[in-house]
């Protein structure tokens, strides 16, 4: 006598079968979670080293950039050196030069004078005889009185009778002040006609000063607006 009838033994195999699919399906499943658990295991270790490497070159990067620091903080001492001891003075005089349109223009230029202690100039003879050797050039003559002064001179530190010469931006730039106020011996310019209110140094003038002697060394450089 059999144990089950055809249709019970049916659907045991039915069973069966589902049943072994199952543990397939349960099977392959891990067999993949696992593959991919490794996966996962094995980009993180490389992204580990990838980390590890990025460390390192940014090391090499820094020690690099404090070689490169280094270097070039002599540049800049030496940059330092190289300027022109008269640039401070310089500079602040066109500062000075292009506020002459204001209200107390002229105290704003006696303040200068007194802080930088300059000396006030005007040209007396556009062609005076400058030395026995028969050289024609403009004579200079020192005045107190700041409106009639047309150059101002600057004394260079630790350098006798040198002075840094600039114009005096409170007075326009015209033809006569070009022609025969000695500038255009003491300075090249952009002059070509008519008047100039704005005065800029590029360069000054240089002139040697002895027992009120004044002489160009050499001449400076403006702009003129």
């Amino acid at each position: 006598m059999a144990l089950f009838s055809p249709l019970a033994s049916g659907v045991l195999l039915v069973l069966a079968v589902v049943l072994g699919v199952l543990s397939l399906v349960a099977a392959s499943y891990s067999w993949s979670a696992l593959l991919s658990s490794r996966s996962r295991l094995d980009k993180i270790d490389t992204l580990e080293q990838e980390l590890r490497r990025l460390r390192q070159d940014v090391k090499v990067l820094q020690s690099n950039l404090a070689g490169l620091q280094l270097q070039a903080a002599p540049a800049a001492g030496e940059s330092e050196k190289e300027r022109p001891v008269w640039q401070d003075f310089i500079d602040d005089y066109n500062s000075l030069a292009i506020s002459m349109n204001v209200p107390k223009a002229e105290e704003a230029c006696e303040a200068f004078l007194r802080a930088y202690g300059l000396s006030l100039l005007v040209c007396v003879n556009p062609a005076a005889q400058e030395d026995a050797g028969g050289r024609n050039g403009p004579k200079f003559s020192e005045v107190d009185q700041l409106p009639t002064s047309t150059l101002w001179a600057w004394p260079i530190p630790e350098q006798a009778g040198a002075y840094a010469i600039v114009p005096n931006p409170l007075i326009p730039y015209g033809a006569n002040l070009h022609n025969k106020g000695g500038m255009k011996e003491t300075f090249a310019s952009n002059y070509e006609q008519g008047e100039y209110r704005s005065i800029q140094v590029r360069l000054p003038a240089l002139f040697h000063q002895q027992d009120h002697h004044w002489k160009i060394e050499q001449p400076g450089v403006i702009r003129l607006k």
